[in-house]
């Protein structure tokens, strides 16, 4: 009996310790009472892009800058100008417009690289955008109305995503070895005057005073555009336009040719339709290929000179060559 009583004891003690034990261990788990202290201030977030709110502005350093609000010019005057390389202009939306006797909405004088323009719309000026002397930009997101031009960018330029509109001479000038893509144009003088060794593709042009799209020089691709309703050519090929393909485009009731070559050898004209115009496909130079075209309506449909590679024309239902070019009245 004693024995069983002292081993009751010892095992109530050992319970008891380990009850002691863990109530300590949670107080040590639980940490101190006191609350720590409130973490040290930050520095605070500093905009990493320079306002304008003004005009003229003069950008003088690379970065990047954006319009606060919408801006007027002063008379006479440029808007914004640059005179410096890796410069990022985001018009935030917001509209930058010509005064009286209007300079240029955006202004590039001497040689520049790597501008950016973009999201906003530019109106009422001499040329909207005079960037010319700028090499390696990207002009995105745009509206161009109501100047003498729209956008004047330099070589090797991406221009994208921009509508340009009553531009009394042209809407979109593009440098050399440029790239255009979903850039609408109407009711300019001409609407997208492309120089040599361009990609375009996807653009529409209608409604101009002169030309739809011209290609001013050689080894340019024009591809699944629409040119249409234009006082002259629909699609121009003009000085020295060698090598280049134009296919796949949609040229209708243009005054003159839906497709125009004017000179140029080694050019390809090739899966376009044409309906319509004054004339169809017109190719004025010689050493072209003109091939799996579809003319209808057009007061000539083929006005092609001895010296080009024609393919058979005639109507779907006669034509067994792959390469027959259609015509019907």
């Amino acid at each position: 009996m004693h024995r069983i009583t002292g081993r009751i004891g010892w095992a109530l003690a050992v319970t008891l310790a380990l009850f002691v034990v863990a109530a300590l261990a949670g107080v040590v788990r639980g940490g101190p009472l006191d609350p720590p202290l409130a973490p040290a201030p930050t520095q605070p977030q500093v905009e990493p892009r320079t306002p304008i709110g003004s005009l003229p502005f003069t950008i003088g350093a690379a970065g990047s800058y954006f319009l606060t609000a919408n801006l007027t010019g002063a008379s006479g005057a440029n808007g914004i100008t640059v005179n410096a390389d890796n410069v990022t202009i985001d018009l935030n939306g917001f509209v930058l417009s010509g005064g009286p006797s209007p300079g240029h909405g955006i202004f590039v004088g001497a040689p520049r690289e790597n501008l950016a323009v973009k999201n906003g719309t530019v109106r009422g000026w001499n040329v909207a955008i005079e960037a010319a002397n700028a090499s390696n930009g990207l002009f995105e997101g745009l509206r161009v109305s109501d100047n003498q031009t729209g956008l004047s960018s330099g070589s090797n330029s991406v221009v994208r995503n921009i509508s340009a509109k009553d531009n009394v001479s042209t809407g979109i000038l593009a440098g050399e070895n440029s790239v255009l893509s979903a850039v609408t144009a109407r009711s300019n003088g001409t609407g997208i005057f492309v120089l040599a060794h361009g990609n375009v593709s996807d653009c529409a042009s209608s409604d101009n005073t002169v030309n739809g799209i011209f290609l001013f020089g050689g080894r340019t691709r024009l591809e699944g555009c629409t040119v249409e309703g234009n006082a002259s050519d629909g699609i121009v090929v003009l000085i020295g336009g060698d090598a280049c393909l134009i296919t796949a485009n949609n040229a209708s009731y243009n005054a003159g040719a839906g497709v125009h070559v004017i000179n140029g050898a080694r050019s390809r004209i090739d899966d376009n339709n044409v309906a319509g115009n004054g004339q169809g496909i017109r190719v004025d130079s010689v050493g072209n290929v003109v091939v799996r075209n579809t003319a209808t309506g057009n007061s000539t449909n083929y006005q092609v000179v001895a010296g080009n590679d024609l393919g058979p024309v005639g109507t779907a239902a006669a034509s067994t060559s792959p390469w027959a070019n259609i015509s019907n009245p």
